[in-house]
């Protein structure tokens, strides 16, 4: 399903590869790698809140698990307009 998912995405079919990431975080919802695909395709649809959600519950199995989702959650910030720097 993760390999449907990227060939959409890859095909700019954002809606379509989030389906079925979504249906594979169902299924398999140990599987990290489906939740950070979701999360990538719901960035790309301007889901950014959803985007942040799933990563969230991400689950993390592994160090590289744990540090992956630092670049999208970057992204994502950017995408709202934060910047990353803290208040003073």
């Amino acid at each position: 399903m993760l390999r449907i998912g990227s060939k959409l995405a890859e095909r700019d079919l954002d809606f379509e590869a989030s389906r079925v990431f979504e249906r594979c975080v169902h299924d398999f919802p140990q599987l990290f790698e489906a939740y950070y695909d979701l999360a990538f395709t719901d960035l790309a649809l301007g889901r950014y809140s959803e985007a942040l959600e799933v990563l969230a519950n991400a689950p993390c199995a592994s160090r590289q698990d744990e540090i992956a989702p630092t670049y999208l959650r970057g992204k994502i910030e950017a995408a709202l307009g934060k910047n990353g720097a803290p208040a003073i």
